[in-house]
């Protein structure tokens, strides 16, 4: 454990004895001692729950915080009015600072934050995005699939959050069992563990999900105490901001969690810097922590998707400071989502993941100035200019308002993903059903908006490209698109598959 839990702990009884009760006539010496010791067991109790940053601006409102209670205790027990009146105010003004301070903190440093990405600005198709490798399973669909093959654990263990990762090259979901039910089951089985994990394939909707059986896979993200994988890390290392908890495969195959660490930028609560990675094997419970950069390589995602988002955003809103994001909204740009800001991981060219996230105006419209991609491992930002293009919000409402999708109103439009085929920005969107089951594809030019959809990626990337029947149902549902437009894109592919057939022959 850290010795800086039991040192705030300390301070904070210290503060108790000092300030609590009488100290003006400086008596009841047991009497503070006993406010002492009820000051550190519960300070150790409310710290231990809440797992609090130790940053320097939480440790100072920490203490500040204290210091009132202890100054109203001590009025209370004396009978002191003025006291009582003081230790109100003080308190008043503590959350006042506390709100204002930051406030104005992160108003004096939006230039700098928005210059934190250090974003390179591009145009044209993006060449990163590997478009062999497109993630048609949804974070739904995952869900729906890993709970269809837990089978007998069902009775002390639950599907929890699903984490992406890339598995032999190929994009896969990773859904690690928890203990079900409120606290009791994790109390009952906390020697026995909650079974293992699922791995469900990204890419192919009708892949089998696969169960995968661990003994005494005790440490978990709901576990109880000191077998909970945050409260762990935190023991160890409460000097750091949690950003995120994934679960990965190491390249022994072994589960292991894997927590983001960071610390604030600027004057200890404004923005965070990825500084670390933890690891928690989730069988033995060992901890361990790695420097940025100094990480193994079977970590894949160094960047966490918030602090991702985080930093994007400020890219976007603060270019020309705090007041203009709020107020005029000049040259401002949102990181956009259908259910809010999201991002998601793709697979690049280079073996890399990358985050994708849609980049819109401030205002209501459907368009897109471009797209991020963000290098999962060394946190490097990409800005694709697309000016005019549909974005998320925009290709997902062409899905919803198609007929095929718009004649059955429970199906959902979910995950957004634009990729690069044939040199062309599309939108490919999966279509699920209530309880998750993937039943359609959508694609959707990011240029023109024209919108396919079909029962597969096959049946989509076929209708779009101009190689299915014409009259198919499901076919392009732009009407400015006409027969003979059709026809020409026909034989404009024809042609270039006859130019390659000729360049092969010679």
């Amino acid at each position: 454990m850290s010795l800086l839990f039991p040192g705030v702990v300390l301070i904070t009884a210290l503060l108790y004895f000092f300030i609590t009760p009488d100290i003006a006539k400086n008596r009841h010496i047991i009497l503070r001692a006993c406010f002492a010791i009820a000051a550190a067991a519960g300070s150790f109790i409310l710290l231990y729950l809440i797992q609090l940053p130790f940053t320097g601006f939480n440790l100072l409102l920490w203490l500040s915080i204290n210091a009132v209670i202890a100054l109203n205790l001590n009025s209370a027990f004396t009978n002191n009015k003025r006291g009582a009146l003081i230790s109100g105010v003080a308190l008043g003004l503590i959350i006042l600072l506390w709100i204002g301070g930051i406030t104005l903190l992160s108003a004096m440093t939006a230039t700098q934050l928005a210059a934190a990405p250090d974003v390179m600005v591009v145009t044209g198709p993006s060449d990163i995005i590997n478009s062999s490798h497109i993630r048609l399973v949804s974070y739904e669909t995952a869900q729906w699939r890993s709970d269809k093959v837990i089978g007998s654990l069902g009775y002390k263990s639950e599907i929890t959050e699903p984490d992406i990762q890339t598995l032999n090259g190929t994009l896969v979901w990773i859904t690690p069992l928890d203990y079900s039910g409120f606290l009791i089951k994790a109390w009952s089985y906390a020697d026995e563990g909650t079974g293992g994990y699922v791995i469900v394939n990204a890419e192919d909707p009708k892949a089998e999900a696969q169960m995968v059986s661990i003994n005494r896979m005790i440490y978990t993200r709901g576990a109880l105490l000191g077998n909970e994988v945050n409260r762990r890390v935190w023991e160890q290392h409460p000097e750091y901001l949690q950003m995120e908890t994934t679960f990965q495969l190491d390249d022994r195959m072994q589960p292991k969690y894997v927590i983001n660490l960071a610390e604030p930028m600027f004057y200890g609560c404004i923005g965070e810097r990825p500084v670390g990675i933890a690891t928690i094997d989730p069988i033995t419970g060992y901890v361990e922590f790695y420097r940025l950069g100094d990480q193994p390589e079977w970590i894949q995602r160094v960047w966490s998707e918030t602090t991702t988002e985080d930093w994007i955003g400020w890219w976007g809103r603060y270019q020309l400071g705090w007041w203009n994001s709020i107020l005029e909204q000049r040259d401002v740009k949102i990181l956009s989502g259908i259910d809010g800001p999201d991002v998601f991981l793709v697979n690049g060219r280079d073996g890399n993941l990358y985050w994708f996230g849609t980049v819109s105006n401030p205002g209501t419209d459907t368009s897109m100035v471009g797209y991020m991609l963000t290098d999962v491992k060394t946190g490097r930002f990409t800005f694709h200019e697309t000016p005019g293009y549909y974005n998320d919000l925009g290709a997902a409402q062409n899905v919803h308002q198609n007929p095929e999708v718009a004649k059955a109103p429970d199906l959902e439009v979910v995950q957004p993903i634009m990729y690069v085929i044939d040199n062309q920005e599309v939108w490919i969107i999966p279509v699920i059903t209530p309880s998750g089951e993937q039943t359609l594809v959508g694609l959707v030019e990011a240029k023109s908006g024209t919108t396919y959809i079909g029962p597969t990626l096959q049946n989509v990337l076929g209708q779009w490209r101009g190689t299915k029947g014409i009259e198919e149902s499901g076919s392009g549902t732009d009407s400015g698109i006409t027969l003979k437009d059709k026809i020409a894109k026909i034989r404009k592919l024809l042609d270039e598959i006859e130019a390659e057939s000729v360049a092969e022959d010679t």
